[in-house]
């Protein structure tokens, strides 16, 4: 008998000649298909620590997960369904990354297709003012601000504050502070 996917139960039944009748059953399950996996977190995207994995699956099962093709595979926490996957990891470094699902359901069916790709960017951003220098005293009330700063992932927002941060003012990134009159003082 070749059993289709799903649960079967299975009764067997015999008699003897002289009437007397006994039966047994059993139910088992076949399951051939490897579980369905998606990938909650992280998602295509930059992070920085700790980045949460999160992963579900259709079924019971476990998982693990690898961001380098298995070399490493970092043990996961199931729910009390054992279809949802949590891990967080606090060490990993700068740069781009592909997190691949290493899951199997009960049975043993396993699923490594699913995969995302994400980077990790813990450095902050390198700005520096150029010009005018600390504790510059000038009677130029027009003088122009000049800085330089960099990220190696990009810059998403850049803005100035001339009163402690109680007012941003927007800037673009990289540009020098060049229309502003400034107060006298400190």
């Amino acid at each position: 008998v070749v059993w289709s996917e799903g649960i079967h139960n299975i009764s067997v039944w015999a008699n003897d000649s002289a009437g007397n009748m006994n039966g047994t059953y059993v139910t088992f399950s076949v399951d051939t298909i490897a579980p369905s996996v998606r990938i909650i977190s992280p998602l295509n995207q930059t992070y920085k620590q700790p980045i949460l994995f999160n992963f579900t699956l259709n079924e019971r099962g476990s998982c693990q997960y690898t961001l380098n093709l298995g070399v490493t595979n970092y043990t996961m926490t199931a729910n009390s369904s054992l279809s949802e996957f949590t891990a967080t990891n606090n060490s990993i470094t700068d740069g781009g990354y592909r997190v691949f699902a290493y899951c199997n359901d009960t049975l043993g069916n396993s699923n490594y297709t699913e995969n995302i790709s994400f980077t990790v960017d813990n450095t902050n951003p390198n700005i520096q003012i150029v010009f005018p220098t600390n504790n510059t005293n000038t009677t130029d009330i027009q003088i122009d601000v000049n800085y330089t700063v960099y990220d190696a992932n990009g810059l998403s927002r850049c803005w100035y504050t001339n009163n402690s941060g109680l007012t941003n003012n927007t800037i673009t990134c990289g540009q020098n502070i060049t229309t502003v009159t400034w107060i006298e003082g400190i």
